[in-house]
């Protein structure tokens, strides 16, 4: 049985050509195609529904602790990237991702990470960054849910396992 009162938190890394305007955090609220709407990845603004409220009622629905972005107060603390289709900005994520999360687990947080295309590949190059907590044979504390997420053949040897990586 889960633990209720256990800090738990979704975070969720988008993927390509998904970054906020400008990738800066004074203007993550705004969509480019000025709707007003954030993006599928983002806090929604009170009575708006995207990904995020949508698997925060799923999670609720099935008794589960774990919600998108607890650990942030707004959208100034999400994690994003820059999303270029580009190894080096992938792995600049990567490194930011680690960073993101280590500081949340050494506090205690489980951390769930749910990606999308290239945002999965951040995630598998961070899981090496990550310092594993004393009482888990993992670095990640969470669980990890990939979605659309692109491979290669010639994948850097840590990506091949992610099963030890993950401790599953």
């Amino acid at each position: 049985m889960e633990d209720l009162g256990a800090k738990e938190t979704v975070i969720i890394v988008h993927g390509t050509w998904a970054a906020p305007k400008d990738n800066n955090p004074d203007q993550i609220e705004f969509n480019p195609d000025q709707s007003g709407n954030v993006s599928w990845y983002q806090i929604p603004r009170r009575g708006q529904s995207n990904f995020v409220s949508k698997l925060n009622d799923a999670l609720e629905r099935r008794g589960s602790p774990a919600r998108c972005w607890a650990h942030c107060q707004d959208n100034s603390e999400i994690f994003t990237w820059s999303g270029e289709n580009a190894w080096i900005d992938r792995t600049g994520a990567a490194v930011a991702l680690a960073a993101h999360i280590n500081p949340l687990q050494a506090d205690g947080w489980r951390c769930h990470l749910v990606a999308h295309s290239h945002g999965g590949n951040v995630v598998a190059e961070a899981l090496p960054l990550l310092q594993r907590p004393p009482e888990r044979p993992s670095a990640i504390t969470g669980r990890i849910t990939t979605l659309g997420t692109p491979s290669s053949m010639q994948c850097p040897r840590y990506i091949v396992d992610l099963r030890g990586a993950t401790g599953s």
